[in-house]
């Protein structure tokens, strides 16, 4: 009897000691976790911005964009300028909000996340009510937490990162995640084109590229295949002989490039030269013409996982695709014409519902967003925490154009299934 009484109290003891560790680590924290759908999964909330933002004052609602203008990524940055630029004009066309016009302020952050933070910082003092980020993830990265600091709201065009939106409840995104987009390209590489080996080169200094490799290769392993390598390289690198020599003697299937245009390119390109001619995959990175002309023949006929299909026949796509022609003389050369359209378009909608118009109630606002049409698919943040559940498209790259192939659903690449 001594003994049970004994074997009871240390029980007891044990419990209590998980009990008040629990208590303390969901004191201590800033995001809870709750139990969710028969997968188990959860899902954070995400911390409230302590700081209220800006409220409107004056005759123009001021609206801020942080791009890259100039640098390497200048393609990105100057295809979100002329995204947003045609949404507000086609706002302001219509009759603007709350009968006053919309006014876009924008700072130019030279394709570096270091100049991000005070960018935002600038907008935020001149009174914009949200902010809008370009495509690179590093750089969103950085709005995101000044977005948090100031009160905000931020939705970034383009950045897949997992984690991005757990800074806080009045960060969001209109682009799918990198799980969707790395296990997107794994199902396709898989399925369609039959590869069972393959190789892949990230670059170690894009938070992007980390991230889609690593996506990839847990899914293209979860269906079977087999990676035989992954090695590294960094933004700016301009010879990758040792790296493709080392991956030709693993005699891949095929070669996964998850980096940007920038680098992947000349990577194609050389590992022609070397003699490893396999089909070469990427994700919306590659998404830029500029890939097509320091690529060459190396990157014909390689896939890419995008957002959305210029050639896609939606009534969303066409509308953005026409309005974009008529004003620039041409189609649009990347996705992230399209997506920052569809981030400043769902700004404006949610302005349009505020019942008063400051940053704090533009948040409550863009929160109860529900199935909002746009031209990379239907966008709700209503109970997802920042994340719709969105999509993809993969593309093919001929005689220099991108091709449509096929779009995968947001549910059926979690679930291991694809369709045409």
């Amino acid at each position: 009897m001594n003994k049970i009484k004994k074997l009871l109290s240390n029980v007891a003891i044990v419990l209590m000691q998980v009990l008040s560790v629990s208590c303390n680590t969901n004191q201590a924290s800033t995001k809870k976790k709750l139990d969710t759908d028969k997968d188990s999964e959860t899902l954070e909330i995400r911390p409230k911005p302590k700081a209220v933002g800006n409220t409107h004052v004056g005759d123009k609602i001021k609206i801020g964009l942080v791009a890259s203008l100039t640098g390497p990524l200048k393609t990105w940055g100057m295809d979100s300028l002329h995204a947003c630029r045609l949404a507000i004009d086609e706002c302001n066309a219509n009759g603007g909000i709350h009968g006053m016009e919309v006014d876009l302020l924008v700072e130019d952050c030279a394709s570096k996340p270091e100049q991000a933070p005070t960018a935002t910082h600038k907008l935020y003092t001149a009174g914009i009510l949200g902010v809008i980020g370009d495509a690179s993830t590093g750089i969103n990265m950085q709005i995101a937490k000044v977005a948090y600091d100031t009160g905000i709201p931020h939705i970034s065009s383009n950045t897949t990162n997992l984690e991005f939106t757990h800074e806080g409840s009045n960060i969001y995104r209109v682009c799918h995640t990198n799980d969707v987009q790395g296990g997107m390209m794994a199902l396709f590489a898989y399925h369609d084109l039959g590869v069972r080996r393959i190789s892949v080169l990230t670059d170690r200094t894009q938070p992007f590229s980390v991230v889609v490799s690593k996506e990839f290769i847990k899914k293209f392993e979860q269906l079977g295949g087999t990676v035989t390598t992954e090695l590294f390289y960094e933004t700016g690198q301009c010879l990758f002989s040792g790296q493709l020599t080392n991956i030709k003697a693993t005699n891949p299937d095929a070669l996964f490039m998850s980096g940007y245009f920038t680098e992947v390119g000349v990577l194609a390109r050389q590992a022609l030269e070397i003699g490893l001619d396999v089909p070469m995959l990427g994700g919306d990175g590659w998404d830029c013409e500029e890939l097509v002309k320091s690529g060459i023949h190396g990157i014909e006929g390689g896939y890419l996982a995008n957002q959305y299909s210029n050639d896609e026949q939606r009534e969303a796509v066409q509308h953005f695709v026409n309005l974009w022609e008529k004003e620039y003389g041409s189609p649009p050369a990347t996705n992230t014409g399209a997506m920052a359209y569809d981030a400043i378009c769902v700004m404006l909608d949610a302005l349009r519902r505020c019942e008063s118009l400051n940053s704090a109630n533009l948040c409550e606002t863009l929160e109860s967003t529900e199935g909002f049409e746009s031209v990379s698919g239907t966008i709700t943040f209503k109970n997802v925490h920042g994340d719709p559940h969105k999509g993809g498209v993969v593309q093919q790259i001929k005689n220099g154009e991108l091709v449509h192939v096929k779009r995968y659903q947001h549910e059926l690449i979690l679930d291991n299934e694809d369709i045409d």
